[in-house]
């Protein structure tokens, strides 16, 4: 049997996503369809997507969450979040360097856990929309060349870790964010279809 794990925030989650559960949930659908009637057994996909949460925040969940499930792959798609802001830009919800290590360490525990493991880097937003989101309680801003430092420092501890990586910054337009930070429905399909490649690839 197939256990895959997918660890993020509320885009892991299906936030934005009206007709379906998120990218993460089209992509759980389709590995179970193709593998019904075949020799490769069933597949289990595990979602732990936790609106808002960072790399902070997933560290203290991951190894319990990971220990229960126990995956032979784990998909980490987190850090838009860390890269948010509240009135000063300098003022990032968890510092890039501090995020750098956060991945260190969700990487050093995935490796003791599964036997694969990928990062998935991180989607571009509609700053017109974002700054700050708008619906939110909590001022929180988003812009896109704070995201790509943080975008760079997930390929970089994939690298220096020895894990797969798959970007997806160019997956969404600005037509896929209806509120500016999260795919709509045609953006988290586009996700699915492009993550069930980088999955199998994985797998």
């Amino acid at each position: 049997m197939l256990k895959i794990g997918i660890w993020g925030d509320s885009i892991v989650h299906g936030v934005g996503d009206i007709d379906e559960l998120g990218w993460a949930t089209r992509l759980r659908k389709t590995l179970l369809q193709e593998r019904v009637g075949t020799d490769a057994g069933c597949a289990e996909v595990y979602i732990r997507g936790v609106r808002g949460d960072t790399t902070k925040g997933l560290l203290t969940r991951f190894k319990v969450e990971a220990d229960s499930i126990c995956p032979d792959s784990i998909v980490i798609a987190i850090g838009i979040n860390d890269s948010s802001y509240v009135g000063n830009e300098k003022n990032t919800l968890v510092p890039l360097s501090e995020f750098s290590d956060n991945l260190t360490q969700l990487a050093q525990y995935s490796r003791k856990i599964a036997s694969k493991t990928m990062f998935v880097g991180l989607t571009r937003v509609d700053e017109r929309l974002v700054q700050p989101l708008r619906g939110s309680a909590t001022g929180k801003c988003y812009t896109n060349h704070i995201i790509e430092q943080y975008d760079a420092a997930i390929k970089d501890i994939a690298q220096k870790e020895k894990l797969h990586h798959v970007a997806i910054s160019d997956r969404i337009t600005l037509q896929d964010l209806d509120d500016g930070l999260h795919p709509n429905s045609a953006g988290h399909e586009h996700l699915a279809v492009y993550m069930h490649t980088a999955i199998k690839e994985l797998t």
